[in-house]
């Protein structure tokens, strides 16, 4: 498969995964405990919206044992890293989908943060990360 395949076929994926999750994102929680036939099997819907979840994660770890298994090319540690830290981030940023403004000022009884001062404390370490990263490199 040529690397033009290979991206084509990534976006595919990318783009269905996209557009189960915006289908997702608009049902109610009620709904959630359906029991839905599927196939030969019963389901029920949070355990397949759990699914998104975990399959990626399993497959991804089948993907990196094959690659070992046969030597073949494989992110470097600083790329795997990477790849942790943005669905870090998607989790992070999972947490303001159903926020406005004026959320932004609540804050924890007994704790003087508001969630408007943590967003803007983890942007400040990504540009010290960055600051960091560029010293490195010059190097």
């Amino acid at each position: 498969m040529s690397n033009q395949e290979t991206m084509k076929l990534i976006q595919e994926a990318l783009d269905a995964h996209e557009e189960a999750i915006q289908k997702s994102s608009t049902l109610p929680t009620d709904k959630l405990g359906a029991r839905l036939q599927i196939g030969q099997r019963e389901v029920v819907l949070r355990n397949l919206l759990y699914q998104m979840v975990a399959h990626p994660r399993e497959h991804s770890s089948e993907i990196k044992k094959i690659l070992a298994m046969t030597n073949g090319p494989r992110a470097t540690e600083a790329q795997d890293i990477m790849a942790q830290a943005r669905e870090s981030m998607a989790n992070f940023l999972a947490n303001f989908t159903s926020l406005d403004d004026s959320d932004l000022d609540r804050q924890f009884e007994g704790d003087e943060r508001t969630i408007r001062a943590i967003l803007q404390h983890v942007k400040e370490g990504h540009r010290y990360v960055l600051n960091a990263v560029d010293k490195a490199l010059e190097s």
